[in-house]
């Protein structure tokens, strides 16, 4: 990629002996995509985590961009982790850093900045918040 990275995100359980790959998370859109960041819940009453990823398109030349978000449920000694939601956004990266989340065991929030409605501001703060 010349304008930036394309990322992978692995997890590995080694609690059963030889390590166990339990999560692989690729870029699955159009676009090529770089990890933002990736956050992982306390865990819940059966010992499991969720995971969210974050990632942001790899490109030239613009603040404007697009968010991509996964969540996956992640219970130890059970296998693989699950999908649970998945969404992409805009975003909007100049100004520094403008990405926020949290997890929670059954829940997760994302703020960001991407396009206003009112023609008179270029931006505003945007807030996602899922209840799982």
């Amino acid at each position: 990629m010349p304008c930036g990275t394309y990322d992978s995100f692995y997890v590995y359980d080694y609690s059963g002996g030889p390590p166990l790959r339990v999560l692989q998370s690729r870029s699955s859109r159009e676009h090529d995509e770089g990890i933002r960041a990736i956050y992982f819940s306390n865990r819940d009453t059966s010992g499991g985590r969720l995971i969210l990823t974050l990632r942001t398109g790899v490109q030239c030349g613009s603040s404007w961009n697009r968010l991509s978000y996964d969540l996956f449920r992640l219970i130890p000694g059970t296998g693989p982790a699950v999908p649970v939601f998945s969404g992409e956004h805009g975003i909007w990266l100049a100004d520094g850093d403008v990405l926020h989340a949290q997890v929670t065991s059954d829940e997760f929030l994302i703020e960001f900045r991407d396009q206003s409605i009112n023609p008179r501001f270029r931006n505003r703060t945007h807030f996602l918040r899922y209840s799982i």
